[in-house]
Order: C-alpha cells, then sequence, then structure tokens
C-alpha cells in the first residue's frame, strides 16, 4: 500500500515498502489522476499494476500532451529467442502504453484492433522507451499510436483503436 503526500511545489510525493525497500516517487497532478484511474480500473493488470506479483510493473507517466512515456530493462526470463524480447511482452508493453494514455485523459476503454510493426528486435538486458499518444478523438472511438525506442533505435511502432465504455468492469471499483 502507497502513502500519497502533497509537497509545496504541486506535486506528490509517494512513499511505498516493497521487498523490504522503501521506493519514494514524486508525482505531477497529471501522473497522480493517471495513477488513481490505473488502480481503480486495472488493479491486478500483468503489464501496469505494481501489485501484481508476476507483472511487468511498467510505470507510464504523463509526458507531454496527451502522451505517455515509461522505461523498461527486462531480463532473460522474458525472452523468446535467445536475447530478444518476446513479441508477446512487446506487444503488451505497447497496448498497455496505450491504455494508460487514454486513462491520462480520464478515459477508460478496451483494446478493440491493434497493429504491430517489429522493425528490429527489442533486446534483454538493455534499456528502452515506449511512449504513446492519441492521433484522432471520435468518440465512442480512440486511435493511439506507439512506439519503442532502444538504443536510439526506433525499433517497434503500433496503431490501436479503443472503444471507450460507458459501464463499470466487472471487478473494478471505477464509477464511470
Amino acid at each position: 500500500m502507497s502513502k500519497v503526500w502533497p509537497d509545496s511545489q504541486g506535486c506528490y510525493i509517494t512513499i511505498k515498502l516493497k521487498e523490504n525497500r522503501l521506493i519514494i516517487n514524486t508525482l505531477n497532478q497529471q501522473d497522480l489522476q493517471l495513477v488513481d484511474l490505473r488502480q481503480q480500473v486495472h488493479p491486478g493488470c500483468i503489464v501496469c499494476s505494481p501489485d501484481n506479483l508476476s507483472g511487468l510493473k511498467m510505470d507510464y507517466r504523463v509526458t507531454g500532451e496527451k502522451e505517455v512515456s515509461a522505461q523498461f530493462q527486462f531480463d532473460r526470463n522474458y525472452q523468446g529467442y535467445g536475447n530478444r524480447l518476446h513479441g508477446g511482452v512487446i506487444s503488451a508493453i505497447l497496448d498497455g502504453a496505450m491504455a494508460n494514455c487514454l486513462f491520462a485523459q480520464n478515459c477508460v476503454a478496451v483494446t478493440a484492433d491493434l497493429h504491430i510493426r517489429f522493425r528490429h528486435p527489442i533486446l534483454t538486458g538493455h534499456y528502452g522507451q515506449v511512449r504513446a499518444w492519441i492521433v484522432r478523438e471520435t468518440p465512442p472511438i480512440y486511435v493511439v499510436e506507439a512506439e519503442i525506442i532502444q538504443d536510439d533505435q526506433l525499433r517497434v511502432v503500433a496503431t490501436g483503436k479503443f472503444m471507450k465504455l460507458n459501464h463499470p468492469i466487472e471487478g473494478t471499483t471505477t464509477d464511470e
């Protein structure tokens, strides 16, 4: 369980004890909104939940207008072919980035269509960055694009169509 405190500059400080380590993060108002909605509608998500023991624990943050990003580095436990991140894991990272991009806009939506172009392999043991941004909004449909960059090279690109939900998802606490 995390504790959240406001600081004097309009940011929020979170403190969490995890595996006997104290983790301290600073969140701005947009990140706090994103984290709150993510915890409401995705509490056990395999991609972005910090509490899913088997999950990827991707920490998406707001990085621009209608944009989120996250850093990652995975070891060989997530590989497909030797020293290459499994394509299914890559797909999940991209899909999670796009969903979190919509969460940052207070929009809860599910993936309706996902197209991925694997241009170069994502290497295990190397840092990478995923970024997602909204391209078109025609509610209830949202078009979102994402990319993964590793070692200063564009490795993977994706486009997804998402359908906004206007009702609660079973097993979540959203009031939508």
